[in-house]
């Protein structure tokens, strides 16, 4: 049962243990049950949070709902990425080929609806 933000009791048939979850997805999640502390999700390093935001840049600079999804989309896809890849070399070339797919699929995207639109204006 929920006790208040980030604490919950949990029933064990005549006892009951207060446990508490601390953290998020970016800086790390921990439980503390029973007098232990139990990392959930490791901390994201300086580079990987990097690398994931700036996925986002692309998006931010073309604007529109188009663009937004996009970005929003893939920079989901690196930050999940960034934690199950295991060597900086992968995941530094994978954060940057996204960033290369995002920045064509943006240009193709931003032409189609150019050339779609073209004929009204």
């Amino acid at each position: 049962n929920k006790i208040s933000r980030g604490k919950y009791e949990y029933k064990d048939g005549e006892s009951a243990e207060i446990f508490e979850i601390k953290g998020n997805q970016f800086f790390g999640m921990k439980v503390v049950m029973f007098g232990q502390e139990v990392e959930l999700i490791r901390q994201l390093v300086w580079y990987e949070i990097f690398l994931s935001i700036l996925v986002f840049v692309p998006g931010i600079i073309c604007g529109g709902a188009i663009g937004g999804f996009i970005s929003a989309s893939l920079g989901c896809t690196t930050f999940y990425l960034m934690r199950k890849l295991e060597k900086w070399p992968a995941k530094v070339g994978v954060a940057l080929a996204i960033l290369v797919a995002e920045v064509v699929l943006l240009f193709v995207v931003g032409w189609l609806v150019l050339k779609i639109f073209q004929p009204i204006f």
